[in-house]
């Protein structure tokens, strides 16, 4: 019985160390289980909303959540994330339209279409011209449905021009395989000038 405070000291002490809180933009593949990557700054509240692209015919809507404390798919740590999906019309035609999904209580962290929480400065590629120096960008991780042959990304810029708010998306393919069509992305790759609706 005299051991018994001495155990419960020991186990307090591992217990809280596995807990340890570390600055998202800090994340670390290797931490130690138990680890949670916070976003401490609040760099992510800045990409959340819904944004809008449109050139007339084409219209692109994607729509941004900052989820907390979300477990990751190994269950060792977790992390801050923004997640979302996206809408997609053409010629008046909507191509997809995965927008409600945002409001699925069952599909959570990274099984939505669009998640990510990878915070870049300017200096990291691809370059961003006109990034202030304490800016951050945010990397995000596209999958469509119907082309699981191609992974893509899209890195974002929030900044304000005349006093809108506006979201510089650059989409581009991180990953395809199959034919010169299976590799034609339902969504354009390009630079994206969004704004916040």
């Amino acid at each position: 019985m005299k051991n018994t405070p001495l155990l419960l000291f020991i186990l307090t002490i591992s217990l809280s160390c596995k807990a340890q809180i570390t600055p998202l933009w800090q994340a670390d593949p290797d931490a130690p289980d138990g680890s949670y990557f916070k976003d401490l700054d609040n760099d992510l509240d800045n990409f959340e909303g819904v944004w809008e692209w449109t050139d007339g015919t084409k219209t692109l809507t994607i729509r941004l959540l900052k989820k907390e404390n979300i477990t990751n798919s190994f269950e060792t740590t977790s992390e801050d994330l923004i997640v979302g999906e996206y809408k997609y019309v053409e010629d008046g035609q909507t191509i997809m339209d995965y927008l409600p999904l945002l409001d699925d209580p069952t599909i959570i962290g990274h099984k939505h279409y669009v998640s990510g929480n990878l915070l870049m400065a300017n200096y990291h590629r691809p370059p961003c011209g006109n990034c202030q120096p304490d800016d951050r960008r945010l990397m995000l991780f596209w999958i469509d449905p119907e082309k699981r042959n191609l992974r893509s990304s899209s890195v974002l810029r929030r900044f304000q021009e005349n006093g809108v708010e506006k979201l510089e998306m650059r989409h581009y393919l991180t990953y395809g395989e199959g034919s010169d069509q299976d590799l034609i992305p339902r969504i354009p790759y390009q630079t994206y000038i969004m704004t916040l609706q």
